[in-house]
């Protein structure tokens, strides 16, 4: 009987190696890794009405300033990490997004991109407000929020 028990002991002790590599190998929790956990800043690529460019790199901090002109100004977002590169996000569950904009300034994202699209600034507009959003489509809610001013030119 102690010869028993003490091979199902040792078969169980032959195991511990493959279950240890098994639970290094996933996820405890059985949940893929957020992408979006790597986001640090949006970098903004604004083509103005009268063809001009600019590019922003700003993260929730920064508060800063962008220029848009009256009219449709195009948008091209794309999301980074704090070293500066871009973090790939899944266009299924992640999209650009943009609310509290104020004197009338609308937002329009393109059908075939969910991470550009055009603002909308009203004739008569010089200053305005803005914030830009990073949205997790699957869980409704943003993973970066970063308000901004918008100095019309």
């Amino acid at each position: 009987m102690f010869a028993i028990a003490t091979r199902r002991s040792l078969r169980s002790l032959a195991l511990l190696p493959a279950l240890f590599v098994a639970a290094a190998c996933s996820d405890s929790t059985g949940v893929e890794d957020d992408p979006a956990e790597d986001v640090e800043a949006i970098s903004m690529t604004v083509t103005r009405p009268n063809g001009t460019s600019t590019t922003y790199t700003f993260d929730q901090n920064d508060n800063p300033t962008i220029a848009l002109g009256s009219g449709a100004n195009s948008v091209v977002a794309r999301f980074v990490d704090g070293d500066g590169a871009t973090v790939t996000l899944p266009s299924t569950e992640f999209r650009l997004e943009f609310e509290g904009f104020t004197n009338g300034i609308t937002f329009a994202r393109s059908a075939t991109n969910g991470f550009q699209g055009t603002i909308t600034v009203p004739a008569g507009v010089t200053t305005a407000q803005g914030v830009a959003l990073l949205w997790h489509i699957p869980s409704n809610h943003e993973d970066l929020e970063v308000p901004f001013i918008i100095q019309v030119q």
